[in-house]
């Protein structure tokens, strides 16, 4: 069974399909998502590091465009996508470092698990400028207007 309904369930199950496919699943429930809610910064700060090496292409791309259509508060949105990916079992790293698709197989998380996750992530939140900033050189109170 997966969460929620409509299109989003929808996707999420033909990810879960495409993951399976592949040979690729990771088993999931209570110890898994307490895992994800017990990291510490150092940690979590390691995850996120991890996601925008992993997704340094597609960002740098989104910063360099002209005219620019994503913000920092964009990148930001997307680490926490990312980060939630992981929580629930969809995402997971792989052999050679890299994130990769996984079918979340066990226990869906639980209201309260889901509430946990959704809170850790939003505690997190301070983590990402300061990481986003070394890696890109953005964020951080730059100005980035176009030079005169």
């Amino acid at each position: 069974m997966m969460e929620g309904s409509g299109p989003k369930r929808d996707l999420l199950s033909f990810y879960r399909e495409l993951c399976l496919e592949r040979g690729a699943s990771l088993s999931v429930g209570p110890a898994h998502y307490r895992w994800f809610v017990e990291l510490t910064d150092d940690e979590m700060k390691e995850i996120v590091r991890l996601i925008l090496h992993d997704r340094a292409k597609d960002i740098k791309r989104w910063t360099d465009a002209f005219p620019q259509m994503k913000s920092e508060q964009d990148i930001f949105d997307y680490i926490e996508l990312a980060l939630s990916m992981i929580a629930k079992g969809f995402v997971a790293v792989q052999k050679d470092g890299s994130l990769g698709c996984v079918a979340p197989i066990g226990e869906v998380p639980s209201d309260a698990e889901l509430n946990e996750i959704d809170h850790k992530i939003l505690a997190s939140r301070h983590l990402f400028s300061g990481l986003v900033f070394q890696r890109f050189g953005i964020g951080e109170g730059i100005d980035r207007k176009p030079a005169e």
